[in-house]
Formats: structure tokens, sequence, C-alpha cells
């Protein structure tokens, strides 16, 4: 390779790796950038000139009068990170947007021969995709750190196509390796490396990443270098594979040979409950003989990748993503805009009618009351009319005007429970008569089901007998009062333990997780009460199994989840005193007044006297028989109220 290389933020992680793999290459290489670099540092890179500084006509200038015009400049400089660009926007623009515009300007004018590798992201497709992503693929940047790559990609193009520069654009994807000191693998072998036993993540462990090592990601950017040409080249630097976060964490695991138990914060997570819910009734429907419903999910284009793929085995076609759907698109508040003023959302309209929908089935959508489609509107509870001290006053109202809206306009309505119907007509009267009631069913898989919950327990360090609540770490799942009959009980010596899933946030009051586990901490309760964080599904489904049985303290319910699964496993109940709870629960249960923690500790005690640790193969035998019925009834039923829906809805 000859001689006459410049790369920009060649002090950075990937700047300093391409050096040294193009100096060994017999390239002379130069740099420009920010930090201060003696001869030494910068030559033990393969670097021979280094300018201190912001890529500018000063200092380019600066460059070619020590190393003359350069054949190739890679463009490294700008933004790194997400985080920063949302705290610094206009940083983070000056960084990646006019270090490219100073780079492309002063190459036109001062050096016109010289090509310009520019090394963007990932980042400028936003969100959503499913599989690999073509470069063909529509760019919809949705972070400041994502719109500013693609600005500076367009001024790339814009200067091939206008001036004739040669220019290329690398959209490296998540790249890892030596001497990169932050993001999940550093942090994950750093603090093994301290011999950690125990480590909590960000997130759900469901995200998925295309990881790209320094040294493929450093070969990518030097066979760029030859397609640069004056029509603009541009290619994707990943290998098309998107990987578990899970499941490379535990990949770190093996190869460490560590037996770090690891748990995810679930934060970024969203609505379980209401995920739950449309996934199991989705599945259920693709069981129905004939598939009479076929769903189509729509969606913006930042929907979460690994919701997409919870919920694509059940579609009829692929999800269909649009900035409509986005809160953060003008096209979004127009069609809000339309359906208050017009009361009918034309956009959203147009989108339904172009793909072929016949029935609409919404839940925080509103359309209008002239909507020209029939809708189906799920309400899941009403929890702030029950306990508006959980919510703040803007929550409150826009959760009450939104179902008010839904009482009013929607065709048809659904609620899960007899409870939630009496709620329902009592709240909102304009409702009486086109409610229909739909118990939610949860369908567990065979190989859930075969999984060994012994093993399960054992891999979570949890004791023989254990009462399991796998509750969200929200106000209104009530954990304080468990938390303070365990101190009742561990006072009488009755050896009770419980153990706890769910991420400890809660978007609506922060401090009750932090309050939570502050307590348990306050009580000396780290023994009683054991904290799992957020755990797999699967894996909560393994630890029912294994428990005397599964409590929920629930001030408030629509219709539990943790009870249905509880329920299908043929697992023992201990309840909250809620009318939803008596609808829902199975024989096998027990219930106490959550407000009073004396009253938990009695009804806890006499369960974990009277049953056994779990599995209990002949229970869950019987469980799985009827929870498949329910299951098929839940299917029907839906497919019978959406026909009868739609039918009205047309007959009108």
């Amino acid at each position: 390779m000859s001689a006459g290389i410049w790369i920009t933020g060649a002090r950075g992680f990937i700047g300093r790796h391409l050096a040294r793999h193009l100096s060994a290459r017999g390239a002379s290489i130069s740099g420009i950038g920010y930090g201060a670099w003696t001869a030494k540092a910068a030559a033990e890179w393969g670097i021979s000139q280094w300018v201190n500084g912001e890529v500018s006509e000063p200092n380019l200038d600066r460059l070619v009068a020590i190393t003359g015009a350069p054949r190739t400049v890679f463009h490294l400089a700008g933004g790194s990170s997400v985080a920063l660009s949302l705290e610094t926007p206009a940083e983070d623009y000056r960084r990646s947007v006019e270090s490219t515009s100073n780079l492309l300007e002063w190459t036109r004018v001062h050096s016109p021969k010289t090509a310009v590798v520019l090394t963007s992201s990932a980042g400028v497709y936003g969100g959503g995709h499913l599989g690999p992503i073509p470069e063909s693929t529509d760019p919809r940047p949705v972070s400041p750190y994502g719109v500013h790559k693609r600005v500076a990609e367009l001024l790339c193009e814009s200067y091939s196509r206008s001036f004739g520069v040669r220019t290329a654009v690398v959209r490296l994807f998540s790249v890892y390796g030596p001497e990169l000191r932050k993001q999940l693998l550093w942090d994950l072998c750093e603090r093994l490396s301290r011999g950690a036993a125990a480590l909590e993540l960000s997130g759900t462990g469901e995200e998925r990443r295309d990881w790209l090592h320094i040294s493929d990601a450093t070969r990518i950017l030097e066979a760029t270098e030859g397609y640069a040409d004056r029509g603009g080249f541009t290619v994707n630097g990943g290998t098309g594979h998107g990987v578990c976060v899970r499941e490379l964490v535990h990949l770190v695991l093996g190869a460490w040979t560590s037996h770090a138990r690891v748990t995810f914060s679930g934060k970024g997570s969203h609505w379980t409950g209401g995920l739950n819910y449309l996934k199991n009734l989705l599945a259920a429907l693709a069981e129905l003989p004939r598939r009479p419903v076929a769903p189509v999910l729509f969606a913006s284009p930042g929907l979460d990748s690994s919701i997409a793929d919870r919920l694509r085995p059940f579609l009829a076609e692929e999800p269909r993503l649009s900035h409509i759907w986005s809160p953060r698109s003008s096209s979004y508040w127009f069609r809000l805009a339309t359906a208050g003023l017009l009361q009918r959302d034309y956009g959203a309209e147009q989108a339904f009618l172009s793909a072929g929908i016949d029935l609409v089935f919404q839940h925080s959508a509103w359309y209008g009351c002239r909507f020209g489609l029939p809708t189906l509107g799920w309400i899941a509870d009403f929890q702030h009319r029950h306990l508006p001290r959980m919510f703040s006053r803007a929550t409150y109202w826009k959760r009450d005007l939104g179902y008010r809206g839904l009482a009013r306009c929607a065709t048809a309505l659904l609620v899960s429970s007899e409870a939630a119907k009496r709620d329902c007509e009592l709240f909102y009267p304009i409702s009486r008569g086109r409610i229909n009631v739909l118990p939610f069913a949860v369908s567990v898989p065979a190989a859930v089901r075969n999984l060994d919950p012994v093993a399960a327990r054992d891999r979570y360090g949890l004791p023989t007998k254990f009462f399991f609540l796998p509750n969200q770490f929200w106000k209104h799942k009530n954990h304080l009062v468990v938390v303070e009959a365990i101190r009742l009980l561990k006072a009488r010596g009755a050896g009770v333990v419980v153990a706890l899933s769910g991420a400890a946030s809660d978007i609506r009051d922060p401090l009750y997780p932090k309050l939570v586990l502050s307590r348990i901490e306050q009580l000396d309760l780290r023994g009683d009460i054991r904290v799992l964080g957020f755990v797999p599904h699967d894996d909560v489904l393994a630890l029912m199994r294994a428990a005397v049985a599964v409590v929920n303290p629930s001030l408030f319910e629509g219709w539990s989840t943790t009870v249905e699964e509880a329920k299908a496993l043929g697992v023992p109940l201990v309840l909250s005193d809620l009318p939803v709870h008596r609808e829902q629960a199975p024989e096998l249960s027990r219930f106490f007044n959550p407000n009073n923690p004396e009253e938990v500790a009695r009804v806890l005690e006499a369960a974990w006297r009277d049953w056994d640790a779990g599995p209990h193969p002949d229970l869950e035998r019987a469980a799985a028989e009827t929870a498949s019925a329910r299951f098929r009834r839940f299917a029907g039923l839906f497919a019978t109220i959406a026909a009868k829906t739609a039918s009205e809805f047309n007959a009108s």
C-alpha cells in the first residue's frame, strides 16, 4: 500500500486500531483530532504526524504543509454516543456535521483528488427492524446522534454528485475489541475480573446487536477505500446477524468459567402486562381452525425489535411501520388534530384501508367518533379511578379522557372481567350495552413445561422452600406489605422465604422501588426476601412451579397475568382479596387484606405450614388440560366478538 493516509479522530478507539492496521500494511499515517499526543505515543499506533485540534481549514492546512496532499482521508471524527447526543445535541452536531462539512469543502478546494471515507453508524436506520438491514433500507434516525450521522452522509453524497469529490460511507454496527473501555462487553468483563458473584445489567437482555470485532471493522474500512467514487458509495459494516444480549452475556460467562448470577434491570422495557395480553391473544387466534382472524400490526419505525420478534410468528404479515404512529413525527400530531377537530382520523383510516383491514383493535389510540372503520376498544383496568393517589393529575386525566373517548366512540368495548365491566358501566355510563367480557387466558408451551424447576431454583440460589412474588416494582403491586409481613414472621422464627422478581423501576413513582429495597436492607431481611431482578419469562414460569405458592399482594388488577400463569401451571396462590382475584383464582387459593401486614403474615404462615414446595406433577397435569380449554375459548370468543362488532358497524 502506498503512503498518504489521513485519519481524523485517530485518537479514538476505531481510529487507533485503523492507524495501526494501515501502518502495518505499509502506509504512512497522519492524524488530526482532539487530544495532546506525544510523537512516541502516536508512533506506537503507527501515526507519524499528529495535529491536535478540530477538523477545520487551518488545521487541515497545517497537516498538508507537513505531509502533502493525502490519497485518502478516513473521517472518524464525530459524535460517539447516543447518550451524549441527547445531553449536548449542539456539540454532537458540531463534531459530526460541521467537521464533515469542513473536510469536504477543504477537499473540494485544496485537494480534489483525495478520497473521503466517512465512518457513519447503523444508528441512521433507527429502530424496529426485523432481521438483517440492507443498505437500501430507508434511513429513519431517531436520536440526535443518528440524525447527525445521516446529515454527514448526505453531505458526502452532495459533494460527490455536485463537485466530483470521491466519497464512500461505512455504516458500522456494534464495534468491540481491545482498548474499548466502555459499553457492555468491557463493563461485563471488568466486573467479572473483580470477582463479582452477582451482576445486574440494564435492559431486559432480549435486545439484539450486530457485534463486529475491531479487526473486522478496520478491514472493512480499508476495503471501502477502493470503492470511493464520484457517485458516492455506502456499505454496512457488520455481520448481518443480530445476537441477543442475554446470549452474549452467557457466552462471556462460559468463556470466563464464571458462575456469577446475572439479572437484568428491565429498565427501558415496556408495559409487560399489555404486551403479554397481545402476544397471548395473537397466539390463541393462530390456533383457531381456518384462522378466521388475520392480525396485522401497525407500529412506528421505533418498534422494539424484541417486541416484534415476540409477535411476528402470529401475524398475517410483517409489521407495517410508519411515522404516522410515532409521536416524534409531525404526521402523528396532524392525525391527532384531525381526529379531534373532525372526529375522524383520516391518516389512520387510509393506512388501515390500504391494508385491507376490516376491524381495528385499539387500546390507547383514539380515532374519532366518525371513524370509517369498526373499532373494538380494549380497556385493561380502571386503576386510576380506584387508586387516584397513584397517578399524577396529568396522567390521571390523560388516562380518563382516553377511556371516555373509547367509551363514547368505539363500536364495541372489551374488558377482561365482570368486575371491570361493572366499573366501566359505573364510570362511563355511555358504554352500557356495548361492553364485552373476555377473560384473559394464557398458553404455556410444552418446552417451558419441560424445563426443570428445581434447576431454575438452584440457578437463582433459592432454598428448597420459598414463596414467589413475580411482580414489577410498581407501587400498586404493594410489595411493602409483604416486606412487613416477613418482618413479623422472622420475629416469630417462622423461616419463611419470599423471592421477588421484576424490574426495579416505576415510571409513576421512581422512589418506590428504592423504598422497597432500602426497607429490606433496613430490616436485615436479605436472607428472607431474595431480590432476583428482571428474570426471563421462561425462568419466571419455572420458578413458579418450584415455589410453595405464587403471591400477589396487588392493590388493584384488571385481570392478573401472574394469577393466570400460575393457574395454568397448577401452582397454589396467595392473593390480595380483590373482586377480580376472587373471580379469577382457582380452588387452591388463599386470600388476605392487602392493607394488613399481620393478616398477610398469618395467611403466609398457614400456607407455608400446609403446602409443600413444588413441583406438583399431578396438579400440573390437571391444570394443563383446563388451561388448554380456556385458551381455546379465549380465542374463539374474541373471534366471535370481532365478527359481531364488524357486522353491526357495517349494518348501521
